[in-house]
């Protein structure tokens, strides 16, 4: 099983370090590729009004796959992307109604859940997608089954985000956070447009268990120091859990 991926990956490498040092057998087969790596280089080429993945991406993605010939292929691409928009309170705050989930901020403007999601799904289109779509290119031409994992939900703590706001720290310092249930909001928007995407091809999109959530939120014992990341004890589960639906396909 061969994973790509950026920033979130790091959730795998440290349950695959935790795995070692706990004298857990290694699996031989497992290949994790950082996709943000600075011998990638820039993942994408912009040529208007077309956007690209890059030369480099793609050469990485070939010499990947050919070096590992995976059964099994998962990509969590674009560690921060949704959180770009999503984490910082915005000049002008907003909210927006989404069924289900509790009502918005009457005391701040108003904008359309159709607006936000066209924004949320222009955004994943122009960035995880188009890498996504290069792997799994690829990953059919090697007979690989690709799976695409969403991000991590929100750390609905405004507490332990202040404490540990990684590269938000100056815009969060400026500007505050956006309140939790607006940030999860945005993640479920965002994660609608990557499985939305991938739908209707043959890609599988995994829905996150049930057993990593707090109120819709990460639960606590996921937190890294961090704002957006999760750490290796969620790196386990969706270790585990990818592995498993690979091997449930592979028998099926």
């Amino acid at each position: 099983m061969t994973g790509f991926g950026h920033s979130h990956l790091s959730t795998f490498q440290r349950a695959w370090k935790a795995r070692q040092r706990a004298g857990v057998p290694a699996d031989p087969d497992l290949i994790l590729s950082f996709l943000g790596d600075r011998t990638v280089g820039p993942n994408f080429v912009d040529c208007q009004p077309t956007r690209t993945v890059a030369p480099g991406l793609r050469d990485a993605v070939a010499r990947t796959l050919e070096t590992s010939r995976p059964d099994a292929v998962f990509c969590i691409l674009m560690g921060n992307e949704y959180n770009a928009l999503a984490m910082v309170r915005h000049t002008q705050a907003f909210d927006f109604d989404l069924p289900g989930e509790p009502d918005r901020d009457p005391d701040v403007p108003a904008i359309s859940a159709a607006q936000m999601r066209a924004q949320l799904t222009y955004l994943a289109a122009r960035n995880a997608l188009l890498v996504w779509s290069e792997i799994a290119r690829q990953a059919e031409a090697v007979g690989a089954k690709v799976y695409l994992l969403p991000p991590p939900p929100p750390i609905p703590s405004t507490d332990h985000i202040r404490a540990h706001p990684g590269a938000f720290g100056d815009l969060v310092a400026r500007h505050g956070l956006n309140p939790a249930p607006l940030r999860r909001k945005m993640w479920l928007l965002y994660c609608d447009a990557l499985r939305i995407a991938v739908r209707d091809t043959a890609t599988t999109f995994l829905d996150l268990p049930d057993a990593i959530f707090e109120n819709g939120f990460l639960a606590k014992q996921f937190w890294q120091a961090d704002p957006t990341h999760a750490n290796g004890t969620y790196g386990e589960i969706m270790l585990s859990l990818v592995a498993d639906l690979a091997k449930q396909d592979a028998r099926a």
